[in-house]
């Protein structure tokens, strides 16, 4: 099979994030379109070795009870976070990020749905642990896939700030005996047109060869 190259080129440049939703909800079917997806990205074979059952989506709408829950726990997390920049002396040197998770312990965590939809990711874990590095591939196929059909997507990192990952596996439904790392998007239509992209922000080209 050929991809013809200038359509995965242009995937790539318009990749971006979305900050602003519109509240129409997208259809099952393009959601799990996205979840395929990342169903498709790599995992660690060792890690995983005689199962099928180690990558687990939830989809979680924003006026459920569970959206109230999953909230509490980011709540919990930022101000523990706030705690640690406190007793780590991260303040005098990070000022802007200490006052900014100062000010997100205040509020309530309404910030994590800005979407209709929020896809929670776990990965299980294991030996030797990979399970972060797999939840990168998992992300970028999904936002990769959301980009080609035009749809708005954001990572949500407060999903993975919560340190009580026991209270998550618990609220989620995961093995308790299991190790999990989790990520989560947002994803739906764009409340506005998504321009094209004319530039792409990115590193300073650098490439070292060792021959």
């Amino acid at each position: 099979m050929f991809i013809e190259k200038m359509v995965l080129d242009k995937i790539l440049e318009q990749r971006r994030s979305i900050r602003e939703f519109d509240i129409t909800e997208l259809p099952e079917e393009k959601i799990e379109a996205v979840i395929e997806a990342g169903r498709l990205a790599p995992f660690a074979g060792l890690v995983q070795k005689n199962t099928d059952s180690f990558r687990h989506f939830f989809v979680i709408h924003r006026d459920s009870d569970m959206a109230e829950k999953i909230k509490v726990l980011c709540e919990e997390a930022r101000r523990q976070e706030v705690v640690r920049i406190k007793n780590n002396g991260l303040a005098d040197r990070y000022p802007e990020v200490a006052k900014i998770a100062k000010a997100m312990s205040e509020r309530p965590a309404n910030d994590i749905f800005i979407s209709p939809w929020l896809i929670i990711i776990a990965e299980r874990g294991g030996l030797p642990q990979r399970e972060e590095t797999c939840l990168g591939y998992i992300m970028e196929n999904m936002w990769l896939k959301a980009t080609e059909m035009d749809l708005a997507f954001r990572v949500c990192s407060g999903i993975s700030d919560i340190s009580n990952t026991d209270a998550l596996k618990d609220l989620l439904g995961l093995d308790m005996g299991e190790v999990y790392a989790f990520d989560a998007c947002n994803i739906g239509y764009p409340k506005n047109p998504i321009a094209e992209r004319r530039e792409h922000p990115k590193p300073v080209r650098s490439i070292k060869y060792f021959r």
